[in-house]
This record gives structure tokens, C-alpha cells and sequence, in this order.
């Protein structure tokens, strides 16, 4: 499925500026990656207040959660939802 879209919209990849790691912090959030729905997926998870920014990694609909319509790896994903539960969500 990837690969035809990427066919079809023919999209160039953006260069990332920085490489976030699963040891790196951004202020108060720690990285967790998370890959699955994409290779670099990643969340941010902040301890303090237990707040975790998921981005497209999950969504909400029709009254519950569900991953991405896409996924680059089931398996991996599969991980990264367990490892993401593993913070108490």
C-alpha cells in the first residue's frame, strides 16, 4: 500500500535536521520510538505529568483507539503499542 501511494503522489523525502534517539530529551518529554506506522515514528512522553504526544502513531474515532489506516510494519508496530502501554495507557 505504501509503495502504490508513493507511486501515485510520487512525493521526495525531507531530510530530517535532527535524528532523535530513544535516549534523547526535548525539555521535559523523553523520545520513545515507536516504529511501525513508520520507521522513525516516535512519541514523546512526559513523566512529570504523564502526558504522551502519540502524533499519528494513534487516533480516535467512533469512540475508541485505533492505529493508522498504513503501516510500514505490522510487527513493529505491535511492539510499539506494548512498549507505549508499558507507561500505563
Amino acid at each position: 500500500m505504501v509503495r502504490i501511494i508513493k507511486f501515485i503522489y510520487q512525493t521526495q523525502p525531507v531530510k530530517a535536521d535532527i535524528i532523535l534517539e530513544e535516549v534523547d530529551q526535548i525539555s521535559d518529554y523523553q523520545v520513545i520510538h515507536t516504529p511501525g506506522h513508520t520507521p522513525g515514528s516516535i512519541c514523546l512522553y512526559n513523566p512529570n505529568n504523564k502526558v504522551i504526544f502519540v502524533g499519528d502513531n494513534l487516533n480516535y474515532s467512533k469512540d475508541k483507539i485505533e492505529g493508522p489506516s498504513i503501516l510500514d510494519d505490522q510487527e513493529a508496530f505491535k511492539k510499539s503499542i506494548k512498549k507505549l502501554g508499558e507507561f500505563g495507557y
